[in-house]
């Protein structure tokens, strides 16, 4: 019996094994395609983040993922980086929050192989979408790879998406490839995909632009019995994204009266 059960054992095994074979294949393929295509316009976001309460200051030096996209170098980041916020706002007094302040400066850009950064400042940000957008200040006469926001495609309820990440300095700012999944589609209190997985900005398997994840922390902690607290990771399409861009870009050209 003992030896029949593990012939069977051996059998599935055996039957699983081109299945897994064909996924290992597919996901190199994948990671290829974004690393070929992406991943030289993916860099590291160093700030500092500022909290003032009643008079007092404390900074904290953060750092995130940031995506050049615009050849000038202007780069896609979440909100909070030039937006903090505290997401438990809602449960402070009202004197209290006259008193809480968060700040974000001393944004630098970090290239990969380049000692240097480069010094950002924030351009304006999308509250909707959660994103914002950087202006690196002195780019010279650099012309920066960037993804192409015009190279997308619709995203669909059960796709796959993928997210390139640059890791931190101690890692050697290699790049790496996450991943999600979409759940489905809403309608309100926007039109967009509810993810489970990855922040960032979205890509398909073929290496178009999907759109942005980012949370939305409105519902939070109001679902005691949701997996997620109330907390959901959204979706905004990529021809949304595309348009707030353009309107990003276009303050780049803009002459600040003396």
């Amino acid at each position: 019996m003992n030896s029949m059960r593990g012939l069977l054992m051996l059998l599935l095994i055996a039957a699983g094994a081109p299945v897994a074979a064909e996924y290992d294949k597919e996901g190199k393929a994948i990671f290829k395609t974004l690393m070929d295509n992406h991943a030289s316009a993916f860099v590291r976001v160093n700030w500092v983040m500022a909290t003032s309460y009643m008079g007092q200051e404390q900074t904290q030096e953060s750092s995130t993922t940031g995506v050049i996209v615009d050849p000038s170098g202007m780069v896609l980041v979440p909100r909070m980086v030039v937006e903090p916020t505290n997401p438990n706002a809602a449960k402070l007094t009202p004197e209290q929050r006259a008193t809480f302040k968060m700040t974000a400066r001393d944004f630098q850009i970090h290239f990969p192989g380049e000692d240097k950064p480069l010094a950002a400042e924030a351009l304006t940000s999308d509250a909707d979408q959660g994103v914002a957008w950087l202006k690196i200040k002195d780019p010279g006469e650099r012309t920066f790879h960037h993804v192409d926001t015009t190279r997308s495609e619709l995203a669909s309820p059960g796709q796959s998406y993928y997210v390139i990440e640059r890791l931190e300095e101690r890692y050697g700012e290699k790049p790496i490839m996450s991943w999600g999944i979409i759940q489905g589609e809403i309608e309100v209190p926007q039109k967009a995909h509810i993810v489970t997985g990855a922040l960032g900005l979205a890509f398909s398997a073929k290496g178009r632009v999907l759109g942005y994840v980012s949370p939305n922390f409105e519902g939070m902690g109001n679902d005691s019995f949701s997996m997620t607290g109330g907390l959901r990771m959204m979706l905004t399409p990529a021809k949304r994204l595309h348009s707030a861009n353009l309107r990003a870009a276009s303050l780049l050209t803009e002459t600040v009266a003396p």
